[in-house]
Parts: structure tokens; C-alpha cells; sequence
């Protein structure tokens, strides 16, 4: 078989993309995080990391072509889709496209709202956006600190723009990635939960302690707090009760 190489597929699906005629942002995201993600990896040819990675963005390719060839056609079967699958949204902070990761449980019909996990994930030094919409195409290993048991509820895994531990802008996706899935699924805005890990484990204790009142539980594994909490016990007047 013969593949094409990153750059082809690239222009393949941006050729796809301006026959897409929708009014729907949210279906043409979903079909725009590939083409970024491409995109971003042809402009930083070092973050193909190794020749896996050539691969890896091939088959990244291949569904987003998938995915343009059915939206032209007006088709859209990925959104009814249950289980883990990757979804796109727009970012008022910079107007890019964002990746995120979404499971859907069997049990969801949209009749009622249902409760959100939202997972941060761990130091990865690969995690490009193609490396992370890869991965979210394999279920969730039992054994794995991101796995929960089946409670009926929705789960997103926020990308957070690669290493930074969910700050600045990986701040603001966890809560444009919220906004988008609310905008797409019922959520009980009174069971949202944060999770991370490691990396995503400090990015979940900055964020629980600077909006609290948002979060009904959150969970943070291997997760450092940062040296401000020193500052707080010397002086702790000037912080809020809660901090």
C-alpha cells in the first residue's frame, strides 16, 4: 500500500475542509482540530519526535479526512458516537481550535443531565495534539490513574495545550472545554468534578482552590501544590478561608 506522506494528507484534507459548507462551528471543529494538529507538526517537524510518529500523524490524517468526507456529505455519525472519541471546540482566547477528549456512556439518552469528570492528564513530553487525538482513539486501561468506574457520567480530557499543569491557557481550556461539552450534552452543573495525575495533579489543586465553589469534589493524584502555600502558613490572612 501506498501512503501519502504528511504533507500531501495535510493539503488532502485542507482541500476537503473549503468544500465543507455547514453553519455549524462545533461539527466543522471537530473536522479543524485534525488539520491543526497537522498542520502544527509539518511547521515543528522536531515534534514528530521519532518515525512512529510519522505514522501516528498518518492515521491522525486518515480520520480527519474521514471525518471531512462525511460532513461535506452532511453527515456527522462521530456525534451520536458513544464511548471515547475526540471533539473539537474554538477558543474565544485566541480563536484557535482545540482539541479535547469526550466519553459518552452507554447509559447517556439525553433525558436527563448527568454528572462531568474532567481529567487532567500527566507530564508527557510527546503529547502533541496529534499524539493526544491518537490516543484517545484506545479505551482506558483498569489500571491506568485517568480509569473511573462506569457511574453514568460524561468525561472530558482536557488537552490544556500540551505541559504547563493546566495554567495560563491551560487554565482557560478546562473551562471552554466544560462550556462546549455543556453546550452539546445535559450536565449537572451541581457534579463537576476535576481530576488529574502527576502533572495534571497540580494543575487540579491550582484550579480547585481558585474556583472552589465550581468544583463539587475534586481528586488529585501525585499532584505537587505550589510554594505559595508555604507563604500562606507564615501569613495566612492573605488568602481566602478556603486556600
Amino acid at each position: 500500500t501506498i501512503r501519502l506522506s504528511p504533507n500531501v494528507a495535510t493539503a488532502a484534507l485542507d482541500n476537503l475542509m473549503t468544500g465543507i459548507r455547514t453553519k455549524n462551528d462545533q461539527l466543522f471543529a471537530d473536522v479543524d482540530i485534525y488539520s491543526k494538529a497537522a498542520h502544527f507538526l509539518l511547521e515543528f517537524p522536531e515534534t514528530f519526535f521519532s518515525d512512529q510518529g510519522v505514522a501516528q500523524a498518518l492515521a491522525v490524517l486518515d480520520q480527519g479526512i474521514e471525518r471531512a468526507k462525511q460532513l461535506q456529505i452532511g453527515a456527522s455519525p462521530w456525534v451520536m458516537q458513544k464511548g471515547r472519541k475526540v471533539l473539537g471546540y474554538y477558543s474565544s482566547l485566541d480563536g484557535s481550535v482545540q482539541p479535547m477528549g469526550v466519553t459518552i456512556p452507554d447509559s447517556y439518552d439525553g433525558s436527563k443531565p448527568v454528572r462531568l469528570y474532567v481529567w487532567l492528564h500527566g507530564r508527557s513530553q510527546t503529547l502533541s495534539e496529534a499524539a493526544f487525538i491518537a490516543g484517545l482513539a484506545n479505551p482506558i486501561p483498569r489500571d491506568s490513574t485517568a480509569w473511573t468506574a462506569d457511574a453514568g457520567q460524561i468525561t472530558i480530557d482536557a488537552y490544556g495545550r500540551w505541559n504547563n499543569a493546566n495554567h495560563w491557557a491551560g487554565e482557560v481550556d478546562i473551562y471552554e472545554a466544560i462550556q462546549a461539552v455543556q453546550r452539546r450534552f445535559k450536565i449537572d452543573p451541581e457534579r463537576i468534578i476535576l481530576r488529574g495525575f502527576s502533572l495534571g495533579g497540580a494543575g487540579a489543586w491550582h484550579n480547585a482552590l481558585h474556583r472552589p465553589g465550581f468544583w463539587v469534589a475534586a481528586e488529585i493524584g501525585a499532584g505537587t501544590w505550589p510554594r505559595r502555600s508555604l507563604v500562606a502558613e507564615q501569613n495566612p490572612q492573605q488568602y481566602p478561608p478556603y486556600q
